[in-house]
């Protein structure tokens, strides 16, 4: 058996005219080291050349590039054409935190609130304060006092046209469908 080609040792310089063999058109065939390496120079360098990156004008494979190197396409106010230059134009425009107080911004905020403004500052779930009851109401003389639970006792709650409330029992008991019409005003 042969030896593998990648167990040869390795060639020293090479003049071009050492004959190799290679397979054109599924036929082996001979050249030599000029025929199949016909560049004698790249970027200005001769003989056996190593190039760096920046021998063709190319970064390394880490390198960084500062903000006043990368390219920025100006677009509305700004006018900068690199990023550095963005920050630095938008950076001069902002207004410095301790020139405006809470006061400044809610006074800002109070000239475009109103309906349709999208801020609801003064609305709870889309509803005004006065949907809602206040924390010192009570329902005194609304509701009549429940003694053990009526529902289960068969009683309802019956009123009469003229607002007159009291405890009925109803015959044969109630069942949920009552209860169900007599909450629902049936």
């Amino acid at each position: 058996m042969g030896v593998k080609i990648s167990e040869l040792p390795a060639a020293s310089a090479l003049a071009g005219t050492e004959p190799l063999p290679l397979v054109q058109a599924t036929e082996t065939r001979k050249a030599t080291v000029a025929d199949i390496a016909p560049v004698r120079s790249v970027a200005g360098k001769t003989g056996a050349v190593t190039l760096a990156a920046s021998d063709v004008g190319a970064a390394t494979a880490v390198h960084i590039h500062v903000a006043t190197e990368i390219t920025n396409t100006p677009a509305g106010t700004i006018a900068a054409t690199n990023v550095q230059a963005a920050i630095d134009e938008l950076d001069s425009e902002k207004l410095a935190a301790t020139s405006y107080t809470a006061s400044d911004i809610l006074t800002k905020l109070q000239t475009v609130d109103g309906a349709s403004s999208g801020l609801d500052a003064d609305l709870l779930d889309g509803n005004h304060a006065s949907a809602f009851a206040t924390s010192g109401h009570n329902h005194s003389g609304v509701y009549e006092p429940v003694i053990g639970n009526p529902a289960s006792d068969g009683q309802v709650l019956s009123s009469t046209a003229a607002g007159v409330r009291s405890w009925v029992t109803v015959s044969g008991g109630i069942d949920e469908d009552l209860i169900t019409l007599i909450y629902a005003g049936l």
